[in-house]
C-alpha cells in the first residue's frame, strides 16, 4: 500500500482537528472519506462510513442526488457553495437537524468529480443566538444586524470557518484578506439630520459595499463576506485559491465605490473610508486575529487624518513585528489601557511617604501588564509620545485630585522625554490639565533625565524658566550617568536630584564607591536639592541609603509601582518600618 505524502498527512490532520463535520463523496453520492467530526456526528465508524450512500445518510439528498450535483456545479460556475437546512441520519436512526454546504472539489485523479460536504448542527446555531442575546442584555434578535440587514460579526467567523474547513479539501493553498473599514465623519449624519437619517444612510452605504464586493467576487472568482461591526464600520472577508495581487488597487476601487455622492433626507453627502486590510494563507490563518490586525491598521489610518488604506501583512514574521507592535499601542491608547502606576519615595528618617512616582504601565486585557521595555522604544520613536504623555497626565492628576478629597495631598514625579520637553503644546497642556482637575501645579514634580538636561542649551533653561513661573518643580532623574556638568546644577531652577540606580547597586558599606555617593548627595544639599536615592532593593542597600542623612528612598525594599487603588492603601498603612 502506498503510504501518504507528508502534504496529505499535514492535510488530514487539519481536516480531523476540525470542529466542523465534512465528508467528500463521488458522482455516484459514495461518501470517499470522512473526518473524525463526521464520525462523531453520525455515530459510525470511519470504515463503516467509507462507501455509505449520501442519500442514506442526508435527508434532502435522498429524493433527487442528480438534481442536488447539477445545483452544486451552478453554484461553482458562480464561485459560490450551495447551502441548505436538512437532517441527517444516525447509526442509531436519529434525526439530527444541520446546516448542510455542498461544494465541487477540483479532480483528484483524472477527471473523476469528488464534493464536499459540510455539516454543522443548527442546535450550534441556536447556541450562538442565545449568546447574542445575553450580549444584548435580553433584546432578541438573529445573527444580523438590528438596524438593517447586515450579518453580525458573529456570523462572518462562522462563514470563515466553514469556507477555511472546505478549503482543507478544496483549495490548500487559498488565500484569505480581512478588511475593517470605518466611514470617515459618519457622525455629522447624525448631528444634522438625527439617527433615522444615520441609519439610512448607512444602509445605503452598506448596500453599495455589498455591490462592489458582488462584482469583485464575480470578476475574480472570491468568495466574500461582510458584516457591520458598530455604527459605522463594517468587516469584509475576500477568499482566493490563489496568492492576492493588487489589494492596494483593490482598496482604491473601495474607496471610489464610496465616493459616489450619497443623497438621504434632501441632503448630499461624499464619504471617504478608513481602512485596514490583513492577508495571509487562509489554513493557517484564524478570523480574529486578522480582524485585530485590520482593525489595528485602520485605527493607525484614522489617527493619520482617515480617507486611506493601510495593508498589514499577517504572516511575512518577524519583519512586521514593529509595525504591528505600533499598531497596538495606538489601540492601547485608544481603549486607555495605558495607566499609570505609583512608586513611593519614603523618608529615611520616619518611614512616611513623601510622595509619588508616576510610572507608565501598559494594562493589556488580555495580555496583563506589558513590560516598559517591550513598547517604549516604538512608542519613544512614533508620533503617539505626546499623545500617550498627555493621556498619563491626565490620569495622575485625577487620581490627586482624589486623594485629596481624602485629605492626601501627596506630590507627584511625572517623566517627561525631550520631544515632550520641546513641545508648547504638551507644556501648555500640563498646565491646563493640572488645573482643570484642582491640583495646584506645586504637587509636581516633572523629571527630566540628566542627558536631556545637558543638551538642550539655552533653550532649555527658558523651557526651565517657564515650567517654573507655571508653578511646576523640576527633577533631574538618573543623576549620576549622564554628562551634564555640575556646575550647571546652580543655573537651573531644579528642586530635586535622584541618584542613578546603579550607585546604590555597586556600593558597599565602606570604600571609594560609598564616598562617591556619599559626595553626590552632599553636593546636592549644598545646593538646597532634595534628593532621592533610586533602586534601593537590598536591607543593606537600605541601611547605606539611611547612613547618608535625610532623604528620600525609593525601591522595592517598600514598594514597587502599584495602581492608584493599591497605593492609596499604602499611604493609609504607613509609616514604612525604617528596618
Amino acid at each position: 500500500m502506498q503510504q501518504p505524502s507528508e502534504r496529505e498527512q499535514h492535510l488530514r490532520a487539519m481536516l480531523d482537528a476540525s470542529q466542523e463535520a465534512i465528508l467528500t463523496f463521488d458522482a455516484q453520492g459514495c461518501v470517499i472519506d470522512a473526518n473524525l467530526a463526521a464520525e462523531h456526528m453520525f455515530r459510525f465508524e470511519h470504515h463503516a462510513l467509507k462507501g455509505a450512500r449520501m442519500s442514506h445518510l442526508i435527508t434532502d439528498l435522498r429524493d433527487d442526488l442528480a438534481y442536488f450535483i447539477d445545483q452544486i456545479h451552478q453554484h461553482a460556475a458562480n464561485h459560490q457553495t450551495l447551502s441548505l437546512e436538512t437532517f441527517i441520519h444516525t447509526s442509531s436512526a436519529q434525526a439530527i437537524p444541520v446546516q448542510l454546504t455542498l461544494r465541487l472539489l477540483p479532480p483528484h485523479s483524472g477527471n473523476e468529480l469528488r464534493f464536499a460536504a459540510l455539516l454543522r448542527e443548527r442546535s450550534r446555531e441556536a447556541a450562538l443566538q442565545e449568546q447574542l442575546r445575553d450580549a444584548l442584555h435580553g433584546t432578541a434578535v438573529r445573527a444580523i444586524d438590528t438596524a438593517t440587514v447586515f450579518h453580525s460579526r458573529h456570523y462572518l467567523k462562522a462563514r470563515f470557518n466553514d469556507v477555511k474547513a472546505l478549503a482543507t479539501l478544496s483549495a490548500p493553498e487559498a488565500f484569505v484578506a480581512v478588511a475593517c473599514i470605518n466611514i470617515d465623519r459618519f457622525k455629522r449624519v447624525n448631528e444634522l439630520l438625527g439617527y433615522d437619517a444615520g441609519d439610512h444612510a448607512i444602509n445605503a452605504i452598506g448596500q453599495r459595499i455589498e455591490v462592489f464586493l458582488r462584482h469583485e467576487s464575480n470578476a475574480n472568482g472570491w468568495d466574500v463576506g461582510m458584516c457591520r461591526m458598530s455604527g459605522d464600520e463594517f468587516a469584509l472577508v475576500l477568499i482566493s485559491e490563489r496568492s492576492f495581487v493588487g489589494l492596494a488597487d483593490w482598496c482604491k476601487r473601495l474607496q471610489s465605490a464610496l465616493a459616489v455622492p450619497l443623497e438621504t433626507h434632501n441632503q448630499r453627502f461624499v464619504f471617504s473610508l478608513s481602512g485596514g486590510v490583513a492577508a495571509g494563507e487562509l489554513l493557517n490563518s484564524e478570523f480574529e486575529a486578522l480582524l485585530t490586525d485590520s482593525e489595528m491598521s485602520m485605527r493607525a489610518i484614522k489617527l493619520r487624518g482617515g480617507n486611506d488604506c493601510l495593508i498589514y501583512a499577517a504572516q511575512q514574521g518577524q519583519s512586521v513585528r514593529p509595525r504591528a507592535t505600533e499598531h497596538n499601542v495606538i489601540l492601547g491608547m485608544e481603549r486607555k489601557q495605558f495607566q499609570p502606576f505609583f512608586q513611593p519615595k519614603v523618608c529615611s528618617d520616619t518611614g512616611q511617604i513623601l510622595g509619588f512616582e508616576a510610572l507608565l504601565r501598559w494594562q493589556h486585557p488580555e495580555l496583563g501588564l506589558i513590560p516598559l521595555g517591550e513598547f517604549f522604544p516604538v512608542l519613544e520613536s512614533s508620533s503617539l509620545m505626546l499623545d500617550v504623555g498627555l493621556q498619563i497626565f491626565e490620569q495622575v492628576v485625577a487620581t490627586m485630585a482624589q486623594w485629596q478629597t481624602k485629605g492626601v495631598h501627596l506630590p507627584v514625579s511625572f517623566n517627561v522625554s525631550n520631544g515632550e520637553l520641546m513641545s508648547q503644546h504638551f507644556r501648555t497642556s500640563l498646565s491646563r490639565l493640572a488645573h482643570q482637575a484642582g491640583v495646584a501645579t506645586d504637587q509636581i514634580y516633572l523629571e527630566i533625565t540628566e542627558n536631556v538636561l545637558a543638551n538642550l542649551g539655552q533653550t532649555g533653561e527658558d523651557i526651565f524658566a517657564e515650567l517654573q513661573d507655571a508653578g511646576f518643580r523640576l527633577s533631574v532623574d538618573d543623576f549620576g550617568v549622564g554628562t551634564s556638568s555640575l556646575s550647571r546644577l546652580s543655573s537651573i531652577p531644579l528642586r530635586e536630584i535622584k541618584v542613578d540606580r546603579s550607585f546604590i547597586c555597586d556600593v558597599s558599606s565602606s570604600g571609594r564607591e560609598l564616598e562617591l555617593l556619599r559626595g553626590i548627595v552632599n553636593l546636592a544639599k549644598s545646593l538646597d536639592l532634595e534628593v532621592v536615592i533610586e533602586g534601593v532593593e537590598s536591607p543593606q542597600q537600605l541601611l547605606i541609603a539611611q547612613s547618608l542623612g535625610h532623604l528620600s528612598i525609593q525601591g522595592f525594599c517598600y514598594s514597587r509601582a502599584v495602581n492608584p487603588l493599591q497605593a492609596f492603601e499604602l499611604i493609609e498603612r504607613q509609616p514604612f518600618a525604617l528596618h
